[in-house]
């Protein structure tokens, strides 16, 4: 059979196609029984961030990629209120926030963290693809082989569509390429590069902007990681933040005036402790 794979720079543009195929999919009657589980979802917080106690919340997961005072490769921390995560080992842990996510069967679903099946006799790797089989009478997910994955696991989001940094090593024969206006922040040559040669006999292209898509492809170097797409959209327009900075002039100049010294020690020559003890 023909293979295919969806391949879209940013994380956002990606859930938006992932809406659009399961709703074609369910049109078309190829998923049915859908229901909703709890699950897991990368924050991708920065390790300076991560080191910042106010980017953490109660309910936030911790989960550990290498061993660290008091906890092991592999442990897992539910944040409780008034808890302090231990910010000092915070190139050694990953931050997860909970969320739900729609499956039904039929469903294609991408493993996000290393994992077991739920009678631990199979190995879930991280970046694993599944299709859902159905469900057990308790709400647990049967997968390809027959395999069980406990509802609770919460690593898993839906597998349609992968980054361009996550296609590497992979062919198929046809590669479908989401990069609208809002991911050509992290597109540039190599990125697009690694896209389009992901596919053996041919290559569709969907965007809603091809003159600024080709400009942007054109760019060399490493493409901006999804994190700093995500800072840059956030950062405040520059008006506001000159107006922030004119208020923040304005206040040093207040304080200054309010607490300029008494004129007879205005013009005053500083003399040192040594002088002064000489003076004395």
């Amino acid at each position: 059979p023909k293979t295919a794979i969806v391949v879209s720079p940013t994380h956002a543009e990606g859930s938006r196609i992932t809406r659009a195929v399961r709703d074609a999919l369910k049109a078309e009657g190829r998923l049915t029984g859908e229901r909703v589980i709890p699950t897991w979802v990368p924050a991708r917080l920065t390790d300076p961030e991560k080191a910042d106690l106010v980017n953490y919340a109660p309910g936030d997961l911790l989960r550990f990629h290498q061993n660290a005072p008091g906890h092991a490769n592999g442990s897992r921390v539910v944040l409780g209120e008034g808890d302090t995560p231990p910010v000092a080992s915070a190139d050694r842990f990953e931050v997860f926030r909970p969320g739900a996510l729609a499956v039904a069967v039929g469903d294609r679903l991408r493993v996000t963290a290393r994992g077991a099946t739920k009678d631990g006799k199979h190995k879930l790797a991280n970046g694993a693809l599944l299709t859902v089989q159905g469900f057990t009478r308790g709400g647990d997910l049967v997968v390809d082989h027959g395999w069980v994955v406990a509802r609770d696991f919460g690593h898993l989001a839906h597998g349609y569509v992968v980054t361009s940094h996550a296609s590497q090593g992979r062919t198929v024969n046809t590669v479908l390429i989401g990069e609208a206006g809002e991911s050509l922040a992290a597109a540039d040559r190599r990125q697009f590069y690694v896209s389009v040669s992901r596919g053996t006999d041919r290559t569709l292209v969907f965007t809603d902007d091809k003159t600024a898509l080709l400009k942007a492809v054109r760019r060399a170097g490493e493409a901006a990681s999804a994190t700093a797409v995500a800072e840059a959209a956030r950062k405040p327009p520059l008006r506001p933040r000159l107006r922030k900075h004119v208020a923040f002039l304005n206040r040093l100049a207040t304080f200054a005036r309010t607490h300029e010294p008494p004129a007879h020690l205005a013009h005053r020559p500083m003399t040192s402790d040594r002088e002064a003890a000489r003076d004395r």
